[in-house]
């Protein structure tokens, strides 16, 4: 069983990032208005959504960070790609889901843009 947002959020929150509680077993945030979420000017909100959502899962609010998300379920060619991503950017915090498939997390420098994705041949 893995940990849930009241175990994981304090110690992501204390390394720059802005956790958010999540519906388990689904990719949404269990609050609305998450995407103004700040600690910072809300100092006790992080402890109410740990209390509030203990068991939930985690996620971070993106735009001060970037998410390669490696969707490749081919062991060999998702470690390759991992390779080239930290060859030319440096190692980044690592997500597995269904490995192989993972995503790299990494401070963003600059505005943030929606999600890319190349042209599958």
């Amino acid at each position: 069983m893995s940990a849930g947002f009241a175990d994981t959020a304090e110690g992501l929150f204390d390394n720059g990032y802005t956790p958010l509680p999540v519906i388990d077993g689904q990719k949404r945030p269990s609050i609305k208005d998450w995407s103004g979420v700040n600690y910072s000017t809300s100092p006790h909100l992080l402890d109410e959504l740990r209390s509030r959502y203990p068991r939930g899962s985690t996620g971070i609010l993106l735009g001060d960070v970037c998410v390669i998300d490696i969707d490749v379920l081919d062991e060999e060619a998702a470690d390759h790609c991992r390779h080239i991503v930290t060859s030319a950017h440096g190692e980044a915090p690592c997500r597995f889901g269904k490995a192989p498939k993972s995503a790299l997390f990494s401070a963003c420098r600059g505005p943030a843009s929606k999600s890319w994705s190349p042209e599958v041949i």
